[in-house]
């Protein structure tokens, strides 16, 4: 999550505008993050669901390889992280 903020930071400093919008930028927001049965056991796994709004001016393909490369530098050498795509739109 660190990772997709750190992101979303770089988006709303350099990248592409449309004052169009309330929000000129494109946006990575975290809907929801689950993981584990209880307390006081380590989960073995956990779920990260986000949402990206890109503008029409950005790169959608160079946009998803931003967030895999987030992804793996959030790894460091860890648990694996798969990435899926559950929807997309123009």
């Amino acid at each position: 999550m660190a990772e997709l903020r750190a992101l979303q930071t770089t988006l709303e400093r350099d990248g592409a505008r449309d004052a169009a919008y309330d929000i000129p930028y494109a946006t990575i927001h975290v809907g929801r993050l689950s993981g584990g049965r209880a307390l006081n056991i380590v989960p073995d796994r956990a779920e990260l669901e986000f949402e990206l709004r890109y503008l029409a001016a950005d790169d959608p393909e160079r946009l998803r390889a931003d967030i895999a490369a987030a992804a793996e530098r959030a790894r460091g050498g860890g648990p694996e992280i798969a990435l899926s795509r559950i929807a997309a739109y123009p």
